[in-house]
């Protein structure tokens, strides 16, 4: 029987991805992560300093991120005491007079704020094209205290970002109404929005229609912004990050402009974030199930996915299936 892939994509896009929350890395914790396809070992030096590493030791193979510690600066393996910085190089080999050249474990560009930490990924290990957005509002004291969720989904970051230019399915799959959609790119970044009419239904005021933008900015292919301009405003933070080829690490980030009315604030939170996770775990059944097509039968109802498609083409190669895959075209 025929193996179809879902995916005719090789290795992983190039861009900034989040790996792992700032609360999750306490000073001198190890933590052993698998992004990429592969072994990843992150560290807090004693300074609050977060340093990633390719998990197993040049030495002999230890993974570093089950046993190793941090001490004095440095990522200290399990197996015999060899130690590495930030930067992968060996600064010491125990009982040795000489540290072997070739002792450097690939270390990978991280930046870190808004209460994430971010990897910079490329295939060719090249330094940052960019850099991560700031996202202010996460910590601002003029809005609400974030709500995260995180899902583990069977698909690629192709598929989670182009849902977001599928005008389409925000009408069948999500209820909204009248939507208008346009899509600008500006080198790595991608801006989008959609103006629509959402039925408070769902929000819990049946009866009433409001209208709605949802801006929203692609920087890359790991991080999503979405500016939600209804009621109230509120922020989505989509992160997305590979852990194979298959397989994606999908986190949310939600928080609300406190406004002028705190309570009215809670109250559009709660109604919000709810629709939102509901939302997402809706898109979640179809990616799970669905296959890329390389040439899709597209419409005029279905919004910029063309457009999104020849921009996401920057960040790797041309698809290279090496097993069939399914595609469409018209009929004849």
């Amino acid at each position: 029987m025929t193996h179809i892939r879902r995916f005719p994509f090789q290795g992983y896009p190039r861009s900034w991805y989040v790996v792992s929350a700032s609360t999750d890395l306490a000073v001198g914790q190890v933590l052993p992560l698998h992004y990429f396809g592969r072994e990843l070992v992150l560290f807090r030096k004693e300074n609050g300093e977060a340093a990633m590493l390719d998990a197993h030791c040049p030495h002999l193979g230890a993974h570093m991120g089950h046993g190793g510690k941090v001490c004095d600066g440095a990522l200290q393996c399990p197996f015999h005491g060899w130690r590495f910085d930030s930067d992968g190089r060996c600064l010491e080999v125990p009982n040795a007079t000489r540290i072997p050249p070739k002792a450097v474990a690939r270390a990978w560009p991280l930046r870190e704020h808004a209460g994430m930490i971010f990897a910079w990924y490329d295939t060719d290990a090249a330094p940052p094209a960019w850099e991560p957005p700031p996202l202010p509002e996460v910590v601002s004291p003029g809005w609400l205290p974030v709500e995260h969720k995180r899902w583990t989904v069977k698909t690629h970051v192709f598929e989670t970002n182009e849902n977001n230019c599928d005008r389409a399915h925000l009408l069948f799959v999500h209820g909204l109404m009248d939507v208008r959609s346009s899509a600008k790119p500006v080198g790595h970044v991608l801006e989008i929005r959609h103006e629509f009419k959402a039925d408070m239904t769902r929000l819990g005021m049946p009866g009433t229609v409001f209208d709605g933008v949802v801006e929203g900015t692609h920087t890359g292919l790991g991080v999503l912004t979405q500016r939600i301009l209804a009621m109230f405003e509120g922020l989505l933070v989509s992160t997305q990050t590979p852990i194979d080829e298959e397989t994606v690490d999908l986190r949310f980030t939600f928080t609300v402009n406190k406004g002028i009315d705190d309570n009215m604030a809670k109250f559009a939170f709660t109604a919000m974030w709810a629709d939102l996770v509901r939302d997402v775990e809706d898109d979640i059944c179809i990616w799970e199930r669905k296959i890329y097509l390389d040439r899709p039968v597209l419409s005029e109802a279905d919004g910029p996915i063309g457009l999104y498609r020849k921009w996401n083409r920057q960040f790797s190669a041309p698809s290279t299936p090496t097993t069939p895959v399914l595609q469409a075209t018209p009929p004849s």
